[in-house]
């Protein structure tokens, strides 16, 4: 459905959709998106523009660019790669005060020996993803005795989380199975960090070297490990061993013991958990997806169906300016509805504009008359008190595709970012991104594919695409909009 077509249904009703907030993207994030559309093109020349991105001061770029390091580094020359080290090292306290997750991956997976003192603070911050890289790329240093013995003084001291001491132990049996073993049954460990290195020994006791698959079998039976161990070493064994592992669960299935049992369901659930179930491709190759291409707003091959939909709406929102006046200002669309891979069976993700909390009630009952049911926790926001609008409200508000008083709307976007500040902008830009562009990526890239790229590549190209720029390039783009 073209862009063109789209605005034709709520011209019937006056509403034309547009986008929430249609910014125009900067060049610097242009020319990202083209290299991570086409690595292959990334010449000594092109990393310059890659850095620049990287030290870019709007932090998505930023953050974007090293994700794309990231993925391309081992691919590059080694001149290529000496230039991006030289970065890392000269900006690194920029880098990661900025992009903390993006930055520690780099440097724990290639520069490990580098960065010690780094990777060894960052180990014992409260960020646990953060964290969790860092123990692995003091994993990765090539002096396994030193990476063995800062591991253990990270035990030693005690004030780990639970689950970073998990990871912790984690590493250490990857290092010496031997230490490990020795704080499995002597250390203070928690118990779920015990738990993991007992799962670790005996899966590499029963099937890493050679191990009599029905000894294990036997050795469960006899309850020789509790059930949680238990039930996490076969759900391991699911990952690697299909036969093997439904051999297992079989067994413990038609036993008549509760424990065994219930090891089978806490496998087959931990199972699940790795796992992730295609959608698969709706076959809508010839689809151009407004991430790409503006003009192609929605993709989904319910084209039919999805064009009622949004009639239907604009027809509630005609009702409802009709009984209400002003105080309704619009309705805008998420999810699915706006990202382009809705389906019949898909959740409606709507939300009016109002004024009025009787407007919100209002939206609801017409809805549901009109056989549309809403979600009425998020079916509305409030305007009228926009200083107590929290970053959760204002992301939706600069996301999506709005149905409505174009003008009104675009003046409240421009007071709300005449109010608040740079630091609660970052933080609408972060519940943007994760609320709006990292939850659906998956569905997107299944139900929208074939495409030339990974999934990765995609979800960075929505992350650059869908959520706007710094406040004051807002700012302008509103101001602009409104003369």
């Amino acid at each position: 459905m073209t862009a063109k077509e789209i605005h034709s249904f709520g011209e019937k009703f006056d509403f034309p959709p547009l986008l929430t907030f249609n910014f125009k993207l900067s060049k610097e994030r242009r020319d990202l998106i083209s290299l991570i559309q086409n690595p292959k093109n990334l010449d000594i020349d092109k990393v310059d523009n890659l850095l620049n991105a990287a030290n870019s001061n709007d932090i998505i770029t930023a953050s974007v660019a090293l994700e794309f390091i990231d993925s391309i580094y081992i691919q590059l020359s080694t001149e290529a790669q000496l230039l991006i080290f030289e970065f890392i090292k000269k900006s690194f306290a920029k880098l990661v005060k900025s992009s903390p997750v993006e930055t520690t991956k780099i440097i724990a997976f290639y520069f490990p020996d580098d960065f010690q003192n780094e990777l060894n603070e960052l180990a014992s911050g409260d960020f646990y993803r953060m964290s969790s890289l860092a123990v692995e790329g003091i994993l990765n240093r090539s002096d396994k005795n030193d990476a063995l013995q800062t591991l253990l003084s990270f035990i030693k001291k005690g004030n780990l989380n639970e689950n970073l001491e998990r990871r912790v132990a984690e590493s250490i049996y990857k290092i010496d199975p031997n230490v490990a073993k020795g704080l499995s049954i002597n250390s203070r460990l928690t118990s779920r960090s015990k738990e993991q290195l007992n799962t670790l020994i005996y899966f590499d006791k029963f099937f890493n070297y050679d191990g009599d698959f029905s000894n294990f079998i036997q050795f469960i039976q006899n309850n020789e490990l509790d059930t949680s161990t238990s039930a996490s070493i076969l759900s391991k064994l699911g990952q690697i061993d299909e036969d093997r592992y439904s051999i297992a669960i079989d067994q413990l299935d038609k036993s008549e013991s509760k424990n065994h049992k219930m090891i089978a369901g806490l496998a087959k659930w931990e199972k699940s958990q790795y796992s992730r179930d295609s959608v698969g491709s709706l076959g809508t190759k010839e689809a151009s997806p407004f991430l790409f291409n503006k003009k192609s707003l929605y993709s989904t091959p319910f084209k039919q169906e999805l064009s009622e939909k949004i009639a239907d709406f604009g027809k509630i929102l005609q009702k409802l300016k009709e009984s209400l006046g002003d105080q309704v200002i619009g309705i805008q669309l998420h999810g699915s509805l706006a990202d382009g891979h809705w389906r019949p069976t898909s959740d409606n993700d709507v939300s009016i504009i109002t004024s009025s909390n009787s407007a919100i009630k209002s939206f609801n009952e017409v809805s549901e008359s009109n056989g549309i049911r809403l979600d009425p926790f998020s079916s509305g926001i409030n305007i009228s008190e926009l200083d107590k609008l929290g970053s959760t409200s204002i992301a939706t508000l600069f996301s999506g595709v709005f149905i409505g008083d174009k003008k009104a709307f675009q003046k409240i976007q421009l007071k709300i970012l005449q109010n608040i500040d740079d630091d609660l902008w970052e933080e609408v830009r972060k519940q943007i991104y994760s609320l709006m562009v990292f939850m659906q990526v998956d569905k997107m890239y299944d139900r929208m594919g074939p495409f030339d790229f990974s999934r990765d590549s995609f979800r960075m190209i929505k992350k650059l695409t869908k959520v706007p720029g710094t406040r004051s390039e807002c700012l302008q783009v509103l101001s602009r909009a409104l003369v």
